[in-house]
């Protein structure tokens, strides 16, 4: 479950963000909006200079994909 909480959100979220976008997290939290690109670009936002604003649809798409992810490292430590 997702925190309602925006700085909990960017705790819990950002790190596999920034994995599964092959990017390396930095040391001080990222803004709640880079966050939240990061996940969109997950989903399919290709953040090009005309593509507007997210969809609610993207984001959610950027979302399954980190639980999905998220899941799969949880199962690789219980079966360990």
């Amino acid at each position: 479950m997702v925190s309602r909480s925006p700085r909990k959100f960017c705790r819990k979220i950002s790190p596999p963000a920034f994995i599964l976008n092959q990017k390396r997290p930095p040391d001080t939290p990222p803004k709640l909006n880079e966050v939240v690109h990061l996940v969109a670009r997950l989903g399919g936002f290709l953040a090009r200079k005309g593509d507007g604003e997210l969809s609610v649809k993207i984001i959610w798409l950027g979302m399954q994909r980190i639980l999905d992810f998220l899941a799969g490292v949880r199962e690789l430590c219980i079966t360990k």
